[in-house]
């Protein structure tokens, strides 16, 4: 049996990775930059340009946390913002990162949930689960999941193909309720002369 040739289409570059989370600057000074990932490519003029997810989480804290600091009341029907106690330590506590619609304009919030709540499972460091016991006799307990992370979309260009800038602001952020936590996955089609682009929305 004979085997017809097999033509290569790609190959891996010898600088792989071309891009990290080093690469690039988090969007606000409370966060940190975790992952950069699953960018759309496009070839626009002589650029070679990347839509980049980028994935984001409060920075560890340690000492006494600011005045301005807030926590989540996740005893209310719809969790709120309240300020964190007096006295309250960064080592105590997790952060999560979320998009407040109820301000204006929308904006990306941090909050710190202790570690010793009760029903507390961090486990997965990508985010965390809430068991709160249920209120009736009988009834099953209520189970509530926060993303840890949050992303938005970036554009890198590259003139190579290999060397990639990254631009310094987001440029496709969250902008309301089901985006909570974030825009993830770009693609982008050319279609009669125009880019389209698509993102799932995470809320």
């Amino acid at each position: 049996m004979t085997l017809a040739p097999v033509e290569v289409l790609a190959h891996r570059l010898d600088n792989n990775p071309i891009l990290t989370s080093a690469d690039v600057a988090p969007s606000q000074a409370a966060l940190e930059v975790v992952s950069v990932f699953n960018a759309a490519a496009a070839k626009v003029g002589d650029e070679t340009i990347l839509l980049l997810r980028v994935a984001e989480r409060p920075r560890a804290m340690t000492g006494l946390l600011a005045a301005t600091a807030r926590t989540l009341d996740l005893d209310a029907p719809h969790e709120r913002l309240e300020p964190v106690p007096p006295g309250t330590l960064g080592e105590d506590v997790i952060g999560i990162a979320f998009l407040d619609p109820a301000t204006e304009p929308p904006r990306v919030v941090v909050a710190y949930v202790r570690r010793d709540l009760p029903g507390l499972d961090v486990s997965d460091p990508r985010s965390i689960q809430v068991t709160r016991l249920a209120a009736k006799l009988g009834a099953r307990p209520e189970v509530r999941d926060y993303l840890t992370q949050i992303s938005h979309l970036r554009v890198a260009r590259s003139t190579d193909g290999a060397h990639f800038v990254v631009d310094q602001l987001p440029s496709v952020v969250p902008t309301n309720s089901f985006e909570e936590y974030g825009c993830e996955d770009p693609r982008a089609t050319l279609i009669d002369g125009l880019w389209h682009i698509t993102y799932v929305s995470v809320g």
